[in-house]
C-alpha cells in the first residue's frame, strides 16, 4: 500500500512540472549601424530599421579626415532611391551638436532601395551605402543580430573627438622595401683597441679602413711621418707664401712713406736707404 502511494505521488509531482517557456523575443528592432569614408569624410551611422509609413531618426556623426574633428556646419540629405527612379530624401540644415546630424526619415513604400547621405557646405561629400531594405511592418523589420560582446569597451565619436585619434581604412598598398636613415656603426664589445705613437707627425694613408671592415694581422694601415725644420706640405707652404707676401706690403708701404718723409724734410736719406734695402732683401 506504501509502495503503490509513493508512485501516485511521484506521478502527480511530474505531472504538475511544465517545461520552462522560451525567452520572449524582443517586439523592438535591433538599430542599424554603418561606417563609410570618402576622401574627405568620415560617416558614422545609427538608424532604426525602415519601415514603410514609420519615421526612423537617423544619428549621422560626421568626421573630418584632414583634422579628425567634428564637421561643425553643412548641410545633409539621406536619400532612397528605388529602382523603378522613384527617390525620397530627408534633410536637415544643421547640426543638432557639433558633428551629429539628425535626420528623420520616413519612406513611403516597402521594397528595397539604395541608401546615400550627401554632405554639402564647406566639405561636399556623398557616402553611398549600398542598397538596404523597407519593411513593410515593424514586425517585419525584427530579425536575428549577433550577440553583443559584454567585454567590449564602448568609445564613442564624442569621445574620439575629443582625443589625438584617428582612423583608416585597411587596405592593401605598397610600401618601401628600404628606408634610408642616419646610423651610427660600432665596434663590437672588446673589438675595439686605441693605437698610440710617441711622437708628432703627419698620418699618411691611402685608405683607411671604416669600422667593421676586416684587417689581418702585419697590415700597414696607415703610415706617420715625423715633423721637419722644412714645410713639405701644401698648407704649410701657402701659410709661408702668405706671410712673406704680408712682410712685402709692409716693407712697400714703409719704403713709400719714408721717401715721402726724406722728399718734405723731416727724415734723413739714410731711413730712405735703409727702407729700400729691406724692400730688396724680401
Amino acid at each position: 500500500m506504501k509502495t503503490a502511494l509513493s508512485l501516485l505521488l511521484i506521478l502527480s509531482l511530474a505531472a504538475c512540472t511544465k517545461p520552462a517557456p522560451p525567452a520572449a523575443a524582443s517586439d523592438e528592432p535591433h538599430p542599424e549601424s554603418v561606417t563609410h569614408w570618402t576622401p574627405a569624410t568620415e560617416l558614422f551611422a545609427e538608424y532604426p530599421p525602415l519601415v514603410a509609413g514609420e519615421t526612423s531618426r537617423f544619428a549621422i556623426h560626421l568626421t573630418r579626415l584632414d583634422t579628425f574633428k567634428p564637421v561643425t556646419e553643412g548641410r545633409v540629405e539621406v536619400k532612397l532611391s528605388a529602382a523603378g527612379g522613384q527617390t525620397e530624401s530627408f534633410t536637415t540644415d544643421a547640426p543638432s551638436r557639433p558633428g551629429v546630424f539628425g535626420v528623420d526619415v520616413k519612406p513611403a513604400a516597402a521594397g528595397p532601395v539604395r541608401l546615400s547621405i550627401l554632405v554639402s557646405g564647406p566639405l561636399d561629400a556623398t557616402h553611398d551605402l549600398g542598397e538596404v531594405t523597407v519593411h513593410p511592418t515593424r514586425a517585419a523589420a525584427i530579425h536575428s543580430h549577433d550577440d553583443e560582446d559584454d567585454a567590449a569597451i564602448a568609445f564613442t565619436k564624442e569621445q574620439q573627438w575629443t582625443l589625438d585619434f584617428a582612423t583608416f581604412v585597411v587596405e592593401t598598398r605598397a610600401l618601401r622595401s628600404s628606408l634610408r636613415v642616419p646610423a651610427e656603426v660600432l665596434p663590437r664589445s672588446g673589438g675595439e683597441a686605441e693605437v698610440s705613437v710617441p711622437f708628432d707627425g703627419r698620418l699618411i694613408a691611402d685608405r683607411l679602413p671604416i669600422i667593421g671592415a676586416r684587417v689581418t694581422q702585419g697590415q700597414v694601415l696607415a703610415q706617420l711621418l715625423p715633423p721637419t725644420s722644412a714645410p713639405s706640405d701644401l698648407s704649410s707652404l701657402e701659410l709661408v707664401r702668405n706671410e712673406a707676401q704680408l712682410a712685402l706690403q709692409l716693407a712697400r708701404r714703409d719704403r713709400e712713406r719714408a721717401a715721402r718723409l726724406v722728399e718734405s724734410g723731416a727724415a734723413p736719406a739714410r731711413r730712405l736707404d735703409e727702407a729700400r734695402t729691406l724692400e730688396a732683401t724680401l
